[in-house]
């Protein structure tokens, strides 16, 4: 694709819908409308580029942020976040203050737009066909393919580390624990290294769980088990740093098959929020720890690449 072409600030695309099989769909596109021309992505601060796709029939956008230091010749992370429920892309993408963690490291970030504000199983063919367009327009690095999501967007991001972990290198799920449904079904292709960060006083996704839903050290334990990691994990709390009312400690569970680690950060007195977030969020969600960030998320999930031949074949 030419230079000007994958600078153009609004773009459609038209895939064929890909399905929700667990080997790797061939992703066909249809037709490329340029129908605008944007700033250089490569420019002071980046550059945020708005895309829509066409797939299933059904129009869908995304937002994707392009780092200053991305160049065509270094093919690059990409980090897929979903907002929660009652949220959109361009609200997600201020509230949580990512992208300057994930310019630091050099990352693309991408912000899909959920239907009706929410996101379900369905949605699995949207996230491929996203990650297939930006690889078709950007260059790449498919090793080092990341999701992450917050509340009912962490919720689609346990389902996708279900179908999608031979195309995926981490995950990482704020403020959201597994469902029993997905405990009971999910098979996983390989170990996937997952970071959990979730608040005691979470009153959307209890601690302790609720109706449907496993408490969250269960949501935990359930992925070590999967990748066969330790099930005594290292526990330290801290240093507190800030005085926003929350305390904040680490579980790492290691010798993990493959190396796919599962990490906790458990954020006491923490909230329905995201860790270190600008925001707004609305005070009925709880507390917002300082004590961490985006900043520990990003780190964690560039730990991990996906081995070459770990993706099914076609």
């Amino acid at each position: 694709m030419a230079m000007n072409e994958y600078r153009s600030g609004t773009q459609t695309t038209e895939i064929a819908s890909p399905g929700r099989a667990r080997t790797r769909p061939l992703l066909i596109a249809l037709v490329l409308l340029v129908t605008g021309c944007g700033d250089d992505p490569t420019g002071p601060g980046g550059e945020d580029l708005n895309r829509t796709l066409i797939v299933s029939a059904q129009r869908r956008s995304y937002i994707l942020h392009v780092p200053n230091s991305y160049s065509p010749d270094r093919p690059a992370p990409l980090l897929v976040l979903l907002h929660g429920a009652n949220d959109n892309a361009a609200g997600f993408q201020m509230r949580i203050g990512l992208d300057p963690a994930a310019e630091r490291a050099g990352f693309l970030t991408a912000y899909p737009e959920g239907l009706g504000a929410s996101w379900t199983i369905d949605d699995i063919p949207f996230i491929q066909a996203l990650i297939a367009d930006v690889a078709d327009t950007l260059a790449v690095d498919s090793s080092r393919l990341y999701l992450s999501g917050m509340s009912r967007g962490a919720m689609l991001v346990h389902t996708a580390a279900c179908e999608l972990a031979g195309e995926l290198a981490a995950v990482a799920s704020v403020a959201a624990t597994l469902t029993f449904g997905i405990a009971e079904t999910c098979q996983p292709a390989r170990p996937l290294p997952i970071l959990f960060v979730h608040g005691t006083d979470d009153q959307a996704f209890p601690w302790n769980g609720a109706a449907g839903l496993l408490s969250l050290p269960a949501s935990v334990l359930w992925w070590a088990r999967h990748n066969d990691c330790s099930l005594d994990p290292r526990v330290e709390w801290l240093p507190d740093r800030e005085d926003d009312g929350t305390r904040v400690w680490v579980e790492t569970y290691a010798s993990c098959t493959d190396g796919a680690a599962v990490k906790l950060y458990g954020i006491e007195g923490g909230g329905h929020t995201w860790p270190g977030a600008p925001g707004p969020f609305s005070a009925s969600l709880g507390t917002i720890t300082r004590e961490i960030s985006s900043e520990e998320i990003v780190a964690f999930l560039s730990q991990f690449s996906r081995a070459p031949d770990s993706s099914p074949a076609p």
